[in-house]
């Protein structure tokens, strides 16, 4: 089957788009004057007053949020491959031609599985990125001071924040932060697509058509029920019913519409119903031709 070989692909393709810094374009989100806008609102226009963390954090809030997007485009790009596996299987299945219900209820079951896998791995990936948002790594900031005495260079007088090798230095520790999240997510994104949609898919893609066709009972009995609890079903039952009186009570029995729809599932194809009578109509005829040529071959001996 495709989808046994499809996790690892789909994981190297999905890997190596969603969370491309050439792609998302955090240099420009990072410019010299969005540092310094972010920076000064962060501060309120009083450095003196708070830290800088606040700023650095709404820098990387604002960078890593738009993973969102591709990693959404990445959940999309899986389903519509896996879609396409679905319609080649179907149409390769020769035996589901000859009941062209069933292969539409079938393929719509199969599809609508998929969009709930879909919807579910959307929530798994996105609460990556968000985890990622709120939640910060702190071991990476707590080496740059240490970075910063290695080097020599002395921390900014805080009336000095704003000049631009300040908002220089800003910019890149955010860049290399959010390359760090991003290089997290290129390997952990993948996996939680392949878990939530291609596992899912080879293991459970029909189990809710196979429930709901366990549920299409055909006939179902109710004895002795108050008159008020049958006519609750007779909604949805069909016309068919029996009725005795005993006592108070009365008893029914419904055959549903239900058993109708599964009976439906197995309609043949007319084509293929008129062939086999064409068919059948024909190997008569043979067998009709055959017993004649024997009996003039047994008269004649």
């Amino acid at each position: 089957m495709e989808l046994s070989r499809l996790g690892k692909p789909i994981a190297a393709d999905t890997g190596s788009t969603p969370c491309s810094s050439k792609r998302l374009q955090f240099d420009k989100h990072l410019s010299m004057e969005n540092v310094r806008k972010t920076v000064t609102e962060a501060d309120g226009y009083q450095p003196h007053l708070i830290a800088p963390e606040q700023g650095y954090r709404r820098l990387i809030e604002s960078s890593v949020v738009s993973i969102r997007g591709p990693a959404e485009s990445a959940v999309d790009s899986v389903h519509a491959i896996l879609k396409d596996l679905v319609h080649k299987a179907i149409n390769e299945t020769h035996e589901l031609k000859q009941y062209p219900t069933l292969r539409v209820e079938v393929g719509n079951a199969a599809v609508e599985s998929l969009e709930r896998m879909r919807e579910e791995s959307k929530k798994a990936t996105l609460k990556l990125v968000d985890m990622e948002c709120s939640y910060l790594t702190v071991d990476f900031f707590r080496k740059l001071p240490q970075d910063v005495e290695k080097g020599g260079n002395p921390t900014h007088s805080l009336f000095d924040r704003y000049n631009d090798s300040y908002l220089r230095r800003v910019g890149t520790t955010v860049l290399a932060y959010v390359n760090m999240v991003c290089a997290s997510l290129r390997n952990s994104i993948p996996k939680s697509i392949v878990y939530c949609q291609v596992r899912e898919a080879k293991r459970s893609l029909l189990d809710h058509f196979f429930t709901d066709l366990g549920k299409r009972e055909q006939l179902v009995y109710l004895k002795y029920e108050p008159p008020e609890f049958h006519l609750y079903y007779m909604n949805s039952c069909s016309v068919f019913y029996d009725k005795k009186v005993h006592g108070n009570h009365l008893k029914w029995d419904f055959r549903r519409e239900l058993g109708k729809q599964l009976g439906k599932l197995l309609d043949e194809d007319p084509a293929i119903m008129e062939r086999r009578t064409a068919l059948a109509k024909r190997l008569e005829l043979y067998r009709s031709a055959q017993a004649e040529i024997d009996s003039v071959a047994w008269a004649n001996k």
